[in-house]
């Protein structure tokens, strides 16, 4: 993903250079197309509806909502209980 990244970013400052005096555009073009297609490949990666994202996403944080209410509240600190909901980071 890195390396699409720096490209997309690449071309981006190319194109809004206005000039291309190392002719790079084609190149960073042919990179951006190709890790493109390998990943959509790789992934299965299919386009769905927006109205099919969204209900699917409405789904999770009810369901998400619905367990929440269902179990007790732990946060990790102590006197709250053994184990976390929510893996939390110790910094």
């Amino acid at each position: 993903r890195l390396a699409v990244r720096t490209a997309g970013l690449l071309h981006q400052l190319v194109t809004r250079a206005g000039r291309d005096p190392a002719g790079a555009l084609p190149e960073l073009d042919r990179l951006i197309d190709a890790r493109c297609a390998d990943f959509r490949e790789r992934s299965g990666a299919r386009w769905i509806a927006v109205a099919r994202q969204a209900e699917y996403q409405a789904r999770v944080v009810l369901a998400a909502f619905e367990l929440a209410g269902r179990g007790t509240f732990r946060s990790g600190e102590p006197g709250w209980g053994p184990d976390t909901v929510v893996p939390m980071h110790r910094e």
